[in-house]
């Protein structure tokens, strides 16, 4: 006997228990494990960029280069590289003194 099975699961599913054929079911994918392994990958990606940006700027850094000068070379804000220059404990050249 042959039967015609089209796309739709529940009528194949139907089918194969009228026929009395059992069909196994296929174990669904871990949503959990699958979103986790893409945010793992994700977060990884991120350090590593931020490692490379980190590395950058120290090296700006130490060439005497200046914020602005950084901020465009690095291609990041103003207020990354001072981020980056606080958390690495850099130190910065001295102050103008405006007021003189």
């Amino acid at each position: 006997m042959q039967v015609e099975l089209r796309t739709d699961t529940r009528r194949i599913h139907r089918i194969a228990k009228a026929h009395g054929i059992d069909i196994p079911k296929a174990p669904m994918p871990d949503a959990g494990k699958t979103v986790g392994l893409a945010r793992e990958a994700l977060n990884h990606k991120r350090q590593q960029r931020r490692e490379k940006l980190s590395n950058s700027v120290r090296t700006m850094a130490a060439k005497g280069m200046s914020i602005p000068a950084m901020t465009v070379e690095a291609g990041c804000s103003r207020d990354t590289v001072l981020r980056i220059i606080d958390e690495h404990g850099i130190q910065r050249g001295p102050r103008m003194d405006l007021e003189a």
